[in-house]
């Protein structure tokens, strides 16, 4: 289902990188209750200023899973998955050659 929910705060929460703040967008479900969520993507670029109206796509009978619907939050996972899997298993197969090649006698 797509609806239109705003960002109504920012919390700070700290990962390995440290502190960060992330947006926190609020909207209403087909049953009229509020529901809030962060947005799973964050980084330079996507950030939600407070007060914006976004585009919110999420399932109906669950919509505690929900999206901002902006193409850099749609789509951010997809290439991310399809550059990040490729390097990631690059240098897999490069250790794996390099520890082959430096055991040979």
């Amino acid at each position: 289902m797509r609806t239109w929910g705003l960002v109504v705060d920012h919390v700070r929460t700290t990962d390995r990188n440290g502190p960060t703040w992330v947006p926190v967008v609020a909207f209403t479900d087909r049953l009229g209750y509020r529901v809030e969520f962060s947005p799973r993507i964050q980084g330079a670029g996507l950030g939600l200023a407070t007060g914006r109206q976004v585009e919110v796509v999420h399932l109906a009978q669950n919509p505690q899973i929900a999206r901002v619907r902006r193409w850099r939050h749609v789509v951010g996972p997809v290439v991310f998955l399809t550059f990040g899997a490729p390097v990631f298993l690059g240098f897999g197969v490069l250790i794996t050659v390099t520890a082959e090649t430096c055991s040979s006698p």
